[in-house]
């Protein structure tokens, strides 16, 4: 049996709003690329003690949830080298 779909067809002003909202990320986007410097990336691969990547995981979808910095392992990973390196 299918579901009938039970939402309505959106209207015009949200229509319009939701354009409007992507427009305005759109142009934050480009700002912010716009702001950083362009650096090439490398690819690696490191390994980890299983502990360890778990809690650098858990943080990062705790970054995710709460709409923070760092969200990725990868992110988090080279946040705390860039640290490392500069101390």
């Amino acid at each position: 049996m299918v579901k009938k779909r039970t939402r309505s067809e959106p209207t015009e002003a949200e229509i319009s709003a939701f354009a409007d909202q992507a427009d305005d990320a759109h142009k934050i986007t480009k700002t912010k690329v716009k702001e950083e410097k362009k650096v090439e990336i490398a690819r690696t691969t490191i390994s980890l003690p299983s502990d360890l990547l778990e809690k650098v995981e858990d943080m990062a979808t705790a970054n995710k949830r709460a709409k923070l910095e760092h969200r990725t392992v990868s992110a988090i990973v080279k946040d705390a080298l860039e640290k490392y390196i500069n101390s």
